[in-house]
């Protein structure tokens, strides 16, 4: 009886690299998701006194996610490839901390706009405000540093320095 040998696989290390191009292109094409946020953060402010105001926070949380969803699975898609790490040298993990980010923010608008919804079929949206205002806030300033971490990735990439 001939005894196989188990082939040890050393575990590969995987690096996140970025296609700069094609990550500025999305960027450019999508949607400015900062407007939607500005109108999301208006509703909301303007939502404890406004019926339609609060009604238009759930709708605009509940498109900010779906758009948001888009952006970042067309950026997954493109914008950033997975490969061997003995193939390139990173420079950094930058990369690989913008596409954890992804996931991070992407929870965070869905449980907001989770609770908003869940407010709204409570009757308690109105009294609930403040409190989902300040999560939009919160989620504001986490994409803002998002973004510019992905500015600087494509600037890198494209060898042009900062482009903010």
């Amino acid at each position: 009886m001939t005894r196989l040998k188990a082939r040890r696989s050393t575990p590969t290390q995987c690096v996140t690299l970025v296609n700069s191009a094609f990550l500025q292109e999305i960027k450019e094409s999508l949607p400015d998701l900062r407007v939607l946020i500005q109108q999301v953060r208006r509703n909301g402010e303007n939502g404890g006194n406004d019926e339609c105001a609060a009604v238009a926070f759930v709708d605009g949380l509940q498109q900010l996610r779906d758009s948001l969803r888009q952006s970042f699975e067309l950026e997954e898609t493109y914008g950033y490839i997975t490969t061997s790490r003995s193939i390139y040298r990173p420079v950094d993990d930058r990369a690989d901390q913008a596409r954890i980010q992804h996931r991070e923010l992407f929870i965070m608008v869905h449980e907001i706009a989770e609770q908003a919804e869940e407010a709204q079929y409570r009757g308690t949206l109105s009294r609930d405000l403040p409190l989902l205002g300040g999560a939009v806030d919160c989620f504001e300033s986490r994409w803002q540093d998002h973004e510019a971490l992905e500015q600087e990735l494509i600037a890198d990439g494209l060898g042009m320095g900062r482009l903010i």
